[in-house]
């Protein structure tokens, strides 16, 4: 199993965000759990995904709910986020 990790700046409708995305090439998520992890509510408490939930909400917090998740299959699982960058990122000292 390899995964890969990768970060660059970008801008999306004029806006400058950071794109993560996160990919394996493993067997990738079942049909399932990709229309449950992208239909999910992030803020209910529906058990399971803790540790997703927690990550997710956090982004949410501290960048006012404007970071963008996907969930999808390409040769294995992929993961990207899009989190905005510039005057809506707080600074550690507002959310340590």
């Amino acid at each position: 199993l390899r995964i890969e990790i990768t970060a660059k700046r970008m801008t999306v409708e004029e806006s400058p965000c950071l794109h993560l995305m996160v990919r394996d090439n493993g067997p990738g998520f079942s049909e399932e759990l990709l229309d449950r992890l992208n239909t999910m509510d992030w803020n209910e408490d529906t058990g399971g995904h803790v540790g997703l939930k927690n990550v997710i909400r956090r982004f949410q917090l501290i960048y006012s709910g404007e970071t963008h998740i996907m969930f999808y299959n390409s040769q294995g699982a992929v993961v990207e986020m899009f989190v905005p960058i510039g005057s809506h990122m707080q600074t550690e000292e507002e959310h340590p």
